[in-house]
C-alpha cells in the first residue's frame, strides 16, 4: 500500500521500500533492466533478471532450475542468497536445505549477504529500549547486544562460506558486508546527506523513532532521502543506493565483485531472498 514505491515508481511494486532494492540497483550497475518478481509459470528466458524475494519468502523447488535453459542462466548469473534473516532460518532448519544445492543446479556466481546492524533498526530500538545507557553505542546509539547479535552471525556464516568454497574450487562465493557498508550511515548520518538522523524513521509515528505501522499510508510524507530508514525494518532507496555502491565500488565484499559481466548480454541477477 502507498507510501510504498512513491520516490521512483510513484506507486507500490511490492518492494518494501520507498523505490529499488539493493538487487535493483546492481542490477543498473550492470547494464541490466530493474529486477522483476516472479510470477508462477513466467519463463526466465534469455538475459533477463529475475527476483524471488517477497515477505516471509519460501524457496522455490529444485525441479523449477532442472531444465537446460535454466541452468545456462544460473551458471551466467550473479546469485543473491540473502540476507539471511528469520524466515531463512525457519526454512532451511525446518525443510533441511542449504545454499548447496543451488550450485548443484549450476550457479556458478552466489553473493551472500550477512545481516545488517539490527541494533540500528528503528523497530528493534522500539522494542528494547532501556533506560541503561550502556546498552547502546555512544556514536551511533544503536543496541549494542543486538548489533553483537548480528556480528556473530556474520563471522560464523563467512566461516560457513569458506568451507563451501574450500569443497567448490570452481564455483565464486563472495560476501556482502551489509553490516558495515550501512553502519556507516548511522555513523555519520549527515555525511551521506541524511539531515533527519540515522535512526528516526520516515513516515513513521510518534515516540523517539517514529515507530507505528498503523500510521502507514495515512499521513503525508516528504523527502524520504533524508533518512536512512523507511518502515522501522527495512531502509529507503537511498539508503540501499549507498549499500549498493559499498558493495560494487568499495571494500564491503570478499572476495571483491567482479563487474565484468556487464558488457554481457547473458548476465543476469537472481535474487532469493526476503529484501
Amino acid at each position: 500500500m502507498p507510501p510504498y514505491g512513491e520516490t521512483f515508481f510513484h506507486r507500490p511494486t511490492g518492494r518494501c521500500s520507498d523505490g529499488r532494492l539493493i538487487i535493483d540497483l546492481i542490477a543498473e550497475y550492470l547494464g541490466l533492466p530493474l529486477v522483476p518478481p516472479f510470477y508462477g509459470g513466467k519463463n526466465l528466458g534469455g538475459g533477463s533478471s529475475v527476483n524471488f524475494a517477497a515477505a516471509s519468502a519460501n524457496a522455490l523447488p529444485d525441479s523449477f532450475f532442472m531444465s537446460k535453459d535454466r541452468r545456462r542462466f544460473m551458471e551466467a548469473s550473479l546469485v543473491m542468497v540473502g540476507e539471511i534473516g528469520g524466515n531463512d532460518y525457519n526454512h532451511a532448519l525446518l525443510e533441511g536445505e542449504s545454499m548447496q544445492e543451488l550450485i548443484k543446479l549450476g550457479a556458478v556466481t552466489l553473493m551472500v549477504p550477512g545481516n545488517f546492524p539490527i541494533g540500528c533498526s528503528a523497530t528493534y530500538l522500539t522494542q528494547f529500549k532501556s533506560s541503561n545507557q550502556n546498552d547502546y553505542d555512544h556514536k551511533t546509539g544503536c543496541i549494542n547486544w543486538l548489533n553483537d547479535f548480528a556480528t556473530q552471525h556474520n563471522n560464523l556464516l563467512q566461516s560457513k562460506l569458506r568451507r563451501i568454497q574450500k569443497e567448490n574450487p570452481t564455483t565464486k562465493i563472495i560476501y556482502a558486508d551489509y553490516y558495515n557498508t550501512a553502519l556507516r550511515l548511522y555513523r555519520s548520518p549527515l555525511q551521506y546527506g541524511f539531515t533527519k538522523g540515522g535512526l528516526t524513521i520516515y513516515c513513521g509515528g510518534c515516540g523517539p523513532y517514529s515507530v507505528d505501522p498503523s500510521l502507514h499510508g495515512k499521513q503525508v510524507c516528504e523527502n524520504p532521502s533524508e533518512y536512512v530508514g523507511w518502515d522501522g525494518l527495512h531502509l529507503t532507496e537511498a539508503a540501499y543506493r549507498l549499500v549498493a555502491k559499498g558493495l560494487i565500488e568499495e571494500p564491503y565484499t570478499i572476495p571483491r565483485i567482479n563487474c565484468s559481466c556487464a558488457s554481457s548480454s547473458n548476465c543476469g541477477v537472481v535474487g532469493l531472498s526476503d529484501q
